[in-house]
């Protein structure tokens, strides 16, 4: 399951275009992010998934996800709990 979560993650971002912030970027977080992004501290049993769709109910939950591993440069969707993860605007 988790294999294919990653092959759709990787698809759409593949076909996403550069106006929805979806594509990664070579730039570092800290000088791409405004001091005031939107931060979340990860819970025992958080998830990309389960932030993505608690924070940004009204948005595909696989963009946000993908949003969110590109802007905290993240190698996969591995998160620990006490982890700071910056949200995508919305």
């Amino acid at each position: 399951m988790v294999l294919a979560l990653a092959a759709v993650l990787v698809a759409l971002w593949a076909l996403a275009s550069p106006d929805d912030g979806a594509r990664a970027s070579s730039a570092r977080v800290s000088s791409t992010w405004p001091r005031d992004a939107e931060v979340v501290i990860v819970d025992e049993h958080d998830t990309l998934w389960s932030i993505a769709t608690r924070t940004r109910p009204h948005t595909d939950p696989r963009i946000t996800v993908q949003r969110m591993i590109d802007i905290n440069g993240l190698n996969g969707a591995i998160i620990q709990p006490g982890q700071r993860v910056i949200l995508p605007p919305k």
